[in-house]
């Protein structure tokens, strides 16, 4: 019912539906309340709600709690969280190491991170392979082989490289 109010517009009722949800204890619905709250501005709340959803096995709460934690420059703690999730086999995860290492200037450990997300089959970690190697190593097969498998899989930047590659001479 949540995400039918949440769909029309009507945040009130949507709300009410996912609170009681969430008092039920419904692990999902914790999670998706917590998007609901971060997206309606209620960044305190949605934290909350993450933390119950993380501690009742939500891997995408865990993800999403690391994310507030490196907005507020809690960086040690967002891996943390991105490891705890990684742990349960939430490969979306190692895209966030990743992208943290890159941040550090660790480009191996950023490569390294994501392979494991792009080989879990997360798009943006395959295109983000792509362009890590193209940056820093010399493979061009090895990029086009993470392109294309990014643009079968949806991710849009990737489709436009490809499109780029395959008009070239």
């Amino acid at each position: 019912m949540a995400m039918t109010f949440d769909a029309r517009g009507d945040v009130e009722r949507a709300e009410l539906w996912y609170q009681r949800a969430a008092d039920a204890g419904h692990g999902p619905v914790m999670h998706d309340y917590g998007v609901f709250l971060a997206e309606n501005g209620h960044r305190e709340r949605a934290e909350e709600m993450y933390r119950r959803a993380a501690a009742a096995g939500q891997a995408p709460s865990m993800c999403n709690l690391g994310l507030l934690c490196e907005e507020r420059g809690g960086h040690e703690e967002a891996g943390r969280w991105f490891h705890r999730a990684l742990d349960t086999g939430y490969t979306r995860a190692a895209f966030y190491l990743g992208r943290a290492a890159h941040a550090r200037d660790d480009v191996d450990g950023a490569i390294g991170w994501a392979r494991i997300a792009a080989d879990g089959g997360d798009p943006e970690s395959m295109y983000t392979m792509a362009r890590l190697l193209q940056s820093y190593a010399d493979d061009s097969a090895e990029v086009q082989r993470w392109v294309t498998l990014a643009a079968q899989a949806g991710q849009p930047d990737a489709q436009e490289a490809l499109r780029r590659l395959n008009e070239r001479p």
